[in-house]
């Protein structure tokens, strides 16, 4: 961020809150859209601006300024020197009456900051006149009070006291031959829409068929080249399919609701701020760790899974959700019918297995099985995150195989992190115990 709060998104200004300023923060581009990010935390939403060097400003993002610092505006000096008159008022009040009172309180600020270099006595009257004959813009103001305290004014001069233009005018005739020589050639608009239309609908590019002409019309508008024209065209095919793809993922995850990290409080487990940051990057998934939560029911075990979860699918990964119930019938029913390694192998290819309510229901030995293969398939290569209302000690009442269950947390706590949201007197993860061979 810049010292004025703002970040820079392809050549184009958005708004943060200020007490970000000069401050590090992500930047995350859905479709239309610019988010911007403080670790999880959604701290500014902007609607992306078309074209370059804009400036998307949200006054509701400097109040923070008003707040901390009550002398930072031209408005509170004013009010703190006891020159902000009842003069000064009615302007105000007037125009938030006429523009709003965002632009009401901008326009009074620009009066202001005319006291830098005007009288305050022209100013004054400047206002009171504006007040009288409704004409509230600020700038003419400024002018009123300038001609008001004697200063320079541009003059108005009547069109016949201008100097006669006695020359000819100049014969624009020989340009003709210009077009002679080098006539137009190609196709015209409307064809060559039709032609971006249908070689889109070809190569698959949806944004490229819906944005070709309004693009086109603000890359003439402002001069682009056509290398810049095209580059914002593809941009924007990318950022559409990048937002197809997560809302794909998300619906692809099977979630029960949609629970987001930055919506956690994390207030009454001390050290989990600032894990769940490290967590909402997706190196570990990266790295294959698996992730373990425990805690005593409604501590917020599936919100972190879901939030996790949903995390991952924002950033593209392949993610599902499952209770170990569900999962465990899942895997019966395919075994049932013969398509079990088909199934195994679907769940192989995740990038992320959330496994939630271990511990609720006690499975039976088959199940136990089924359910190892998947923690098996993915271990040490594709990541997987569990809850569980149990401490580790109490694993062996949900699988019925003393060796099963030592096995299966052995695996799922190798280079985990482990999210307590209520401690457990037996909570914290054993020492990897050796199991009769090196893996």
């Amino acid at each position: 961020m810049d010292n004025r709060a703002r970040v820079c998104v392809r050549q184009n200004y958005y708004s943060v809150p200020a007490r970000y300023a000069s401050r590090r923060l992500n930047v995350r581009l859905p479709a239309m859209k610019v988010e911007v990010l403080d670790g999880p935390r959604l701290v500014a939403v902007h609607e992306r601006a078309a074209g370059k060097y804009a400036e998307v400003l949200t006054l509701d993002h400097y109040l923070d300024v008003l707040k901390y610092k009550p002398g930072a505006t031209a408005l509170a000096q004013a009010r703190a020197a006891g020159a902000f008159t009842a003069s000064h008022q009615r302007y105000w009040d007037a125009a938030r009456r006429a523009r709003g009172d965002a632009n009401g309180t901008r326009a009074m600020t620009e009066v202001l900051l005319g006291h830098r270099t005007l009288p305050a006595d022209a100013l004054i009257r400047a206002m009171d006149r504006a007040v009288t004959s409704g004409a509230l813009d600020p700038q003419a103001v400024l002018i009123e009070a300038r001609r008001l305290a004697g200063g320079p004014v541009a003059p108005v001069i009547p069109i016949g006291a201008l100097a006669r233009y006695d020359r000819p005018a100049p014969a624009l005739d020989g340009y003709d031959a210009l077009l002679k020589e080098h006539p137009v050639t190609g196709v015209s608009d409307t064809a060559a829409l039709a032609a971006i239309g249908a070689a889109a609908r070809e190569l698959k590019l949806p944004t490229v068929r819906a944005d070709a002409a309004r693009l086109a019309e603000i890359a003439v508008r402002e001069r682009q080249t056509h290398l810049a024209y095209l580059a914002e065209l593809l941009s924007a095919e990318i950022d559409d399919r990048t937002g197809r793809r997560r809302t794909r993922r998300i619906a692809e995850a099977r979630f029960p609701r949609l629970k987001r990290l930055a919506d956690f409080n994390p207030g009454a487990i001390p050290g989990i701020a600032a894990q769940l940051a490290t967590l909402a990057s997706g190196a570990w998934i990266d790295a294959g760790e698996p992730v373990v939560a425990l805690g005593d029911s409604g501590t917020g075990k599936t919100h972190l899974l879901i939030g996790l979860g949903l995390a991952a699918c924002e950033q593209g990964r392949r993610v599902r959700y499952a209770t170990t119930a569900q999962l465990a019938s899942e895997l019966a029913e395919a075994a049932g019918n013969r398509q079990l390694s088909r199934v195994v192998g679907r769940y192989g290819r995740l990038d992320l297995l959330l496994l939630d309510e271990l511990g609720y229901v006690q499975l039976d030995p088959r199940g136990a099985e089924l359910l190892f293969q998947i923690i098996t398939e993915r271990e040490e290569r594709a990541s997987i995150a569990i809850g569980t209302n149990l401490p580790f000690s109490e694993w062996g009442t949900v699988f019925p195989d003393p060796r099963l269950v030592a096995a299966i947390a052995d695996r799922v706590t190798f280079n985990a992190h482990i999210i307590e949201t209520r401690t457990h007197s037996t909570g914290s993860p054993p020492a990897r115990p050796p199991l009769g061979a090196s893996r």
